[in-house]
């Protein structure tokens, strides 16, 4: 297919070189084309064919772990989440280093940091890092961790609300130019205690992906979930049941050869449909997307509604056949009794048919595993990378830090949001050579502090944080 456009293109530009017309382009614009020509990038030519040279020669390792997941909302198919990311790779240059010691900026440039982005982004907020260190000096291995606060958008199934799955994507690219010859490959992901408890959801399991979109290599980490159903089943769908089951009582009501008794049953049907209406805008309003296919719990509604509407025909033409004549008041009974029998069967088994297709929802995995091409040499560099653990065991001594935490103040607790707002002091204490030349109780600002080695905190379950310096002794 690319020859045939490149053919078409050869030919085009043959025909206005000797028409002497370059189009609707000037000379400079149709130079600055050809230069583009040459820079494009975000093709798909990693899929055509294996034996490309330039498919992924060098492995990018990334490992994350997500401390917490936050108001996912199917309005607008967005969550929040924190996350960290580690990212590893090899570099000649980092052979012989030492180990352990952090990394500056320009240092990483030397040692060719890929470049990574967050490609389902709404908004990214870098926490803290990034952090690098060379974790083994023999190969060349080089860590970073970055910790993230992010809003990212994602893509709801909701076909079989309110018993649905959802997939939750962090979609990790590699955009720039340098990196175009190499290709992710995920080590682990790992939750959080914190990030396991939502409220709604519930967290099924964990999975990857590592692919090219667009020529860029691609590796998407998924936090499967499963909505709580309950609340749908209790406060929702089984209201519903009650109030549509209640419609089979008319036919408990009896019709006469006048007519009589069907007024009774319009008392009953139409406020039991009034109601039902009711019920379901107040409940469904707000809470889910409006989406083009029907859920099962549209399914449902409709249904109910369809039952209501059914029995109101069915109970007219019953008063019809009754009034028309005396043979058929004498069979009154009998055909009140098949009407209703009939459309309670047919209620019962639409009610069996809805119980066969929730377990299948439930039974439904949504999972799309891919995989990439790369080189032979590719897998050599994985090995080297993933044959140690993610976080070396260091070898020098833990300094302890003696901790006081005071809670000021508490307010706006959210049960809805899961959140709350708080003020508090943090008092630490530690051990440092440094600090002996010091006479005591010599008042210290905070780049002092720094100096003598201050403790850097974060709090890993905030969804925002404002940190002030008071003093330091």
């Amino acid at each position: 297919h690319q020859k045939v456009l490149q053919f078409n293109h050869d030919d085009l530009d043959k025909d206005q070189q000797e028409d002497g017309n370059p189009g609707d382009f000037s000379p400079d614009a149709v130079e600055q084309v050809a230069r583009l020509k040459g820079r494009l990038r975000y093709t798909s030519a990693r899929r055509l064919s294996p034996t490309e040279v330039n498919i992924s020669t060098d492995a990018v390792a990334v490992s994350t772990m997500v401390w917490f997941i936050h108001d996912i909302d199917p309005i607008q198919a967005q969550y929040e989440c924190k996350f960290t990311a580690y990212i590893e790779w090899l570099s000649p240059n980092a052979v012989g280093l030492p180990e352990h010691v952090r990394l500056s900026k320009e240092e990483l440039i030397s040692l060719n940091m890929p470049e990574i982005d967050v490609r389902n982004k709404v908004e990214l907020k870098v926490e803290e890092g990034p952090d690098a260190y060379i974790t083994d000096s023999t190969v060349g291995r080089i860590m970073v961790s970055t910790r993230y606060l992010a809003k990212l958008q994602l893509r709801l199934k909701l076909r079989n609300f309110p018993f649905d799955e959802q997939s939750l994507p962090i979609d990790f690219v590699m955009p720039s130019e340098k990196d175009n010859r190499r290709a992710f490959v995920f080590r682990n992901c790992e939750l959080a205690p914190l990030a396991k408890n939502l409220d709604e959801w519930t967290v099924k399991d964990t999975w990857t992906r590592c692919d090219f979109h667009e020529g860029m290599s691609q590796a998407a980490m998924f936090v499967q979930v499963r909505r709580n159903s309950k609340y749908y089943v209790v406060s929702v769908l089984g209201v519903m049941l009650g109030i549509s089951s209640l419609v089979f009582t008319v036919w408990c009501i009896e019709v006469d050869e006048k007519g009589r008794g069907f007024d009774d049953q319009g008392k009953i049907l139409v406020p039991l449909l009034m109601t039902l209406l009711a019920f379901k805008l107040l409940t469904a309003s707000g809470k889910i997307p409006k989406v083009a296919k029907a859920t099962i719990f549209d399914r449902y509604v409709l249904a109910t509604e369809a039952c209501f509407f059914v029995t109101v025909f069915s109970c007219s033409l019953l008063r019809s056949l009754i009034t028309s004549g005396p043979e058929m008041a004498k069979m009154g009974g009998l055909l009140r009794f098949s009407f209703g029998l009939v459309l309670l069967l047919t209620w019962l088994i639409f009610l069996l048919c809805m119980a066969r297709e929730v377990k299948r929802a439930k039974e439904e995995d949504s999972r799309d595993d891919q995989g990439s091409v790369h080189i032979p040499g590719f897998e050599s560099a994985c090995e080297k990378i993933l044959q140690k653990p993610l976080i070396p065991i260091c070898t020098f001594k833990r300094k302890a830090v003696l901790m006081e935490i005071t809670i000021k103040h508490v307010f706006a607790i959210n049960p809805a949001a899961a959140n709350f707002t708080c003020e508090f002091e943090v008092n630490m204490a530690w051990l440092d050579a440094k600090a002996k030349q010091m006479p005591s109780g010599t008042k210290l600002d905070k780049e002092k502090c720094k100096k003598l080695g201050l403790p850097k905190l974060s709090v890993q379950n905030a969804q925002s944080c404002t940190m002030k310096f008071e003093s330091g002794r």
